[in-house]
């Protein structure tokens, strides 16, 4: 165990669970964690472990290729791109790579703070708690499976044996493979077996955590929690769920600035069109969205019946309210002595309005635009970057502020 993830087998009925049974961590735990505590990489706490293992893995992968190519005159000549002017393993390793594990300190922070406010907050209730302790155990079951990381490693190595084959398509000699059709170099080879796998099973890991979590909430959409219609946040009371979603955008960032290094050189210096990359960059901000929100739409069925039960049963209160207040205030149809200044069925009648308006707003997706541009926003840096080589700063920030503003 990782953490406090068990709770008592036997307790009383009036007896609440331990603080720690409500502790969910997506980003502690599983084979991968388990292979680095052993290495002695997790030691201490979790900022200072991620903050470790960046450094290992940033050197591990990027430092062989710099001493390799150099050993085979490959760092600054010996093909048509030598490494230093390649900027993709650069960026990769001593920038995205980083970014990725260092991710895992706001996401692992903001998870286990959300899951602690369902309880803290009310929306599970006394009764339903050890069904949410559950829930959390059998998802961290779930998180650590060792068939889910071995069917990992595969993707990882499918994945690298098409990366290798098309290296020899490429129609041009690089630090990587110096002759076109040719062997590959040590530097190649260390690259394709060792340091590019690192990294996408980096990426790999991050799309099962995604789906951890998103299992996660699908279960507990469908317990009863404690849902208003009414709730000023006009998400029913989870609205805090949106705020999940912002440290996910890092993960965009990373892999927006790989595909950023790659297409630099061909704009750079080949005169390529870089309005033929949108699409690309489309495909990487909707898969943005898709990673930080996807999980949050398993709410959505019940926002939806909630709004809806919400506007039928505060409909039928404001009508039978007003019918009142009309009676009682306008065609004085229902007798009262009670004088209308400083009466308080006015203030009730706005308030019942105000309710009302409330439900009408609610979401059915519970992500404020504030939200949502933390999502997008850290992917479109490395797009910005790129795209001032052909168009002035000032053009783009003007074009992005419409779009957000």
């Amino acid at each position: 165990m990782t953490e406090a993830e068990s709770i008592p087998s036997t307790r009383r009925n009036d007896e609440p669970l331990a603080a720690s049974s409500f502790t969910l961590s997506l980003t502690d735990g599983g084979p991968a964690y388990e292979l680095f505590r052993r290495l002695r990489l997790v030691q201490s706490g979790r900022r200072g472990d991620a903050i470790r293992i960046a450094i290992v893995l940033a050197l591990g992968t990027w430092l062989p290729l710099v001493i390799l190519c150099l050993s085979e005159g490959l760092a600054f000549g010996g093909s048509q791109i030598p490494l230093l002017y390649d900027f993709e393993p650069h960026v990769r390793f001593l920038f995205a790579l980083p970014v990725l594990i260092l991710a895992e300190i706001t996401v692992g922070q903001r998870i286990r703070d959300t899951v602690r406010h369902f309880v803290d907050s009310g929306l599970v209730a006394r009764e339903d708690e050890e069904r949410f302790v559950t829930i959390i155990e059998d998802t961290i079951r779930f998180r650590d499976s060792r068939v889910a990381t071995v069917i990992l490693v595969l993707l990882t190595v499918g994945f690298e044996w098409h990366s290798i084959a098309t290296q020899i398509h490429l129609g041009v000699g690089t630090w990587v493979r110096p002759v076109v059709g040719g062997p590959l170099s040590s530097a190649g080879y260390w690259y394709a077996i060792v340091a590019v796998p690192i990294y996408q099973f980096i990426i790999l890991r991050w799309g099962y955590r995604i789906v951890v979590w998103g299992r996660f909430l699908a279960a507990l959409a469908r317990m009863d929690l404690r849902l208003m219609p009414t709730h000023p946040d006009e998400a029913g009371g989870i609205g805090f769920l949106g705020r999940t979603i912002v440290p996910f955008g890092t993960i965009g960032l990373a892999l927006s600035a790989v595909l950023s290094a790659s297409i630099a050189p061909r704009v750079m210096f080949a005169g390529e069109n870089i309005y033929a990359e949108l699409p690309v960059y489309g495909v990487l901000i909707a898969a943005s969205l898709i990673i930080s929100i996807g999980p949050l739409l398993f709410f959505t069925p019940r926002l939806h019946a909630l709004k809806h039960q919400g506007l039928a049963k505060y409909g039928t209160l404001a009508t039978t309210y007003t019918q009142q207040f009309h009676a009682k205030w306008v065609t004085h149809t229902t007798p009262t002595d009670e004088p209308l200044l400083g009466t308080g069925d006015i203030q009730s009648l706005a308030d019942l309005g105000n309710s009302y308006q409330v439900i009408q707003k609610m979401k059915l997706v519970p992500v404020a635009k504030e939200h949502l541009f933390g999502a997008v926003a850290p992917p479109l840096i490395p797009a910005v970057f790129l795209a001032t080589t052909v168009v002035p700063l000032d053009k783009i920030l003007q074009t992005l502020m419409k779009v957000f503003v």
